[in-house]
Formats: structure tokens, C-alpha cells, sequence
């Protein structure tokens, strides 16, 4: 929905909020440094699940990995992992900076770190969309290319 305010306006009204208001973003800062901190503990689970897949998957015999679907290198799987971690690093240190820049700007009434709070949020979600975009553009061509490779089999049959 656009607004029907310039820069200009906003100016000239004055943008305040209420206690109820800084009660509400005090309550999300708090929310949004917990949820954060699980994804920090997450992001360290799995960084060190990936180093220990990769030396688990390499100390498996030669002909128990040949006939396993881990036939492919042990250190491919531990790159997926910390791949997976470094993209989930981004929005959880952009939910973090929120949570720290809102509470700070809260506690101190300085309207430059509740400016810059809100922008980590906005980068937060920004990511994860274009995230869940990418994601659904896997699945649909996974699903596509699912279907074409079933109509083959069944027309090579």
C-alpha cells in the first residue's frame, strides 16, 4: 500500500511514538534477540555437524562409500553445511542488529538507532524473501524436471 506522504510531510507532522508504541518494539527487540541468539546456536550446530560429517563420511571403508549414496566426496557434504550456515548467518546477524539497535535506541530516546535498527529488520526480511524466492524456483524446477524425467522413463519403456 503506498503512502500519500512526502519526506517533506513527515518532516513538518513529527513522527513520535507512544509509550505503548516503544513497549510493543521493546517486547519485539527482546523476541527477536532470543529467536537470534537459537539461530547463532544453530548456525554453531551446524558447522560443527559439517565437520564431523565430512571426517565421519572419509573414515568409512572404500567399498562400504562405492555402494552408498556417500560415495561422493565426504568434504562435498560438509560444504553444503557450512554453505547452508553462512546464508542462515546473514538474516540472524540482521535480526540481532535490530534487536540491539532498537533496545538501544529505546533505553537512550535516540531516533539514529531506531533508524538504524529498523533497516537491519528491513535487510532481515528482505533476505529471507529473496531466500524463499530462490527456494521456490529450486522446488519448482526440481518438481518440472521430476515430471519430465518420469514422462521419459515411462515413454523409453
Amino acid at each position: 500500500m503506498e503512502n500519500n506522504y512526502s519526506t517533506q510531510e513527515y518532516d513538518q507532522k513529527g513522527l513520535e511514538l507512544t509509550d505503548l508504541s516503544c513497549e510493543f518494539l521493546r517486547e519485539t527487540a527482546k523476541w527477536a534477540k532470543f529467536l537470534s541468539i537459537l539461530g547463532f546456536i544453530g548456525i554453531a550446530f551446524m558447522v560443527i555437524f559439517a565437520i564431523f560429517i565430512g571426517a565421519f563420511l572419509s573414515l568409512l571403508p572404500s567399498t562400504m562409500s562405492e555402494s552408498t549414496p556417500f560415495s561422493v566426496a565426504p568434504g562435498l557434504f560438509s560444504l553444503v553445511y557450512l554453505v547452508l550456515a553462512a546464508l542462515y548467518a546473514c538474516p540472524v546477524y540482521y535480526l540481532y542488529k535490530f534487536s540491539v539497535d532498537t533496545r538501544a535506541a529505546l533505553d537512550l530516546r535516540n531516533s539514529e538507532l531506531l533508524s538504524n535498527g529498523l533497516g537491519f529488520l528491513k535487510s532481515h526480511y528482505k533476505f529471507v524473501g529473496i531466500m524463499m524466492i530462490v527456494v521456490f524456483v529450486i522446488y519448482a524446477v526440481a518438481i518440472v524436471g521430476g515430471i519430465v524425467i518420469g514422462l521419459a522413463a515411462v515413454a523409453l519403456s
